[in-house]
């Protein structure tokens, strides 16, 4: 399995990356904007793609629009610092964007949500199939 990790901070990356090579043997592809993850998606046809919400060159909404135009069989998750995605829940459905998960509950859910996506459903911060 190939997973595209894109976030503007290092540090976030690392502890993603980290927390998959634990969780799984997958294939970790990095970027550090949105403009970044839709080159590097192109060139590695991931399995997935995690998006940071924020991001300088190309936010990860932009990066899904994009991607989603594409390469839309892939399923993309969305993370944010922000917990509250109820008003963003619906923009991202309309892009096709599959998953939400709040970098606070990276660790518990990022892992869960990969596999619920990769199985064809939705995960916005609880699984919702």
């Amino acid at each position: 399995m190939r997973i595209l990790i894109a976030d503007d901070y290092e540090i976030i990356r690392a502890g993603v990356r980290a927390l998959l090579r634990w969780r799984t043997d997958a294939d970790i592809v990095e970027a550090s904007n949105g403009q970044e993850a839709i080159e590097q998606a192109r060139k590695t046809n991931p399995d997935v793609i995690i998006l940071d919400l924020a991001m300088p060159v190309m936010t990860g909404l932009e990066a899904a629009r994009r991607l989603k135009e594409e390469m839309p069989q892939v399923p993309i998750l969305i993370l944010s610092m922000n917990d509250d995605v109820h008003g963003l829940v619906r923009e991202l459905a309309q892009i096709g964007v599959q998953g939400f998960v709040s970098k606070s509950d990276v660790a518990q859910k990022l892992p869960q949500a990969i596999e619920t996506v990769l199985a064809g459903g939705t995960f916005f911060g609880a699984a919702t199939r």
